[in-house]
């Protein structure tokens, strides 16, 4: 019994540890309230418990811990981390994914609540996700563009133009299919946009979006 305590407190302390830097990380980031929140769940959800489990002594360990680690996952050996200049980019998803998920959550909600909600999501739309949907436009899809990957640059722009036609001519009843619509372009990018980006795009061209990036205000932050 001992040893499962002591093995539950490590579990518990490193997922505190995880949630309490990842949270520090979003503040930094520019993201506040709900996005940095999302954020420390995230770290928690994706902690590597392997390490914790291989520290119990021999004795105490079970038969199929005894067996020899299994591989992580290709998709976590894979991921890398996002460089400087797709930083900003990367933190306004996480806002985005908050604004997803709280219009998917008021469109359950009574038709006042729903006219509210949809009033604050064209807000939200204006001051946030437009200026990140148009720095994209200005530098990363244009550096895209220019190293061949038109077809990844246009399904971006077709997602964006989707996006801003739901705004412009929808309602409260189009409350979940944007929240649907915005989370699964951000899991396009974050997956397959940015990551190509990385591996394509050469200095200059990631030097002309940092500069672009240095030179526009971030979207103000909102709780």
């Amino acid at each position: 019994m001992t040893d499962r305590v002591e093995l539950a407190e490590r579990i518990k302390s490193a997922c505190l540890q995880a949630a309490s830097a990842a949270y520090e990380q979003a503040g930094i980031s520019g993201l506040c309230g709900e996005g940095r929140w999302e954020l420390a769940v995230q770290a928690i959800k994706a902690l590597d418990l392997a390490p914790l489990l291989e520290t119990r002594t021999p004795e105490t360990r079970t038969p199929e811990t005894q067996r020899p680690a299994s591989p992580r996952p290709e998709a976590r050996r894979g991921s890398m981390q996002r460089i400087e200049p797709l930083r900003r980019l990367s933190s306004e998803h996480h806002t985005g994914l908050v604004i997803a998920r709280r219009a998917r959550e008021l469109a359950r909600k009574a038709p006042d609540a729903r006219e509210a909600a949809w009033a604050d999501l064209r807000q939200r739309f204006a001051d946030e996700l437009e200026p990140h949907f148009k720095l994209e436009e200005r530098g990363l899809l244009p550096a895209l563009q220019a190293a061949g990957e038109g077809v990844l640059v246009e399904r971006t722009l077709a997602e964006h133009l989707r996006m801003r036609a739901m705004i412009d001519a929808g309602g409260p009843e189009d409350l979940a299919a944007f929240a649907e619509a915005l989370a699964d372009h951000i899991r396009f990018e974050e997956k397959e946009l940015f990551g190509v980006a990385q591996r394509v795009l050469g200095a200059d061209a990631l030097e002309r979006i940092q500069a672009l990036h240095d030179r526009e205000a971030a979207p103000v932050c909102r709780a």
